[in-house]
């Protein structure tokens, strides 16, 4: 993908950013410095350009030691940033539901 074909799809997909901003980021996945970015490249911009640090602050502050999110933890975020009125049998069905990691 050429960086107006990136910018492009940003746009589709409702992503907005910056041209100077795209620009940056284009050239530091274009590890192949050929004008386009393929495979690996593409999912690393994706990624740059979604990231949301203030999600990441949030996880920091409920996650243990190893980067994981109890049912316990998850149900204080839940209650305390969600304001959400549930209990751990919730959480769990949640996670049970989401996680990915197998485990």
């Amino acid at each position: 993908m050429t960086l107006d074909e990136v910018k492009q799809f940003l746009r589709m997909m409702n992503i907005e950013v910056d041209d100077t901003y795209a620009k940056e980021l284009f050239a530091k996945c274009d590890k192949s410095m050929d004008g386009a970015i393929h495979g690996k490249e593409i999912e690393e911009f994706y990624e740059l350009v979604t990231e949301r640090e203030e999600i990441s602050t949030i996880f920091e502050a409920y996650c243990d030691k190893n980067r994981l999110l109890a049912v316990d933890k998850l149900t204080e975020f839940l209650r305390k940033e969600q304001r959400e009125n549930v209990n751990q049998q919730y959480a769990a069905q949640l996670i049970q539901k989401y996680e990915l990691n197998e485990e």
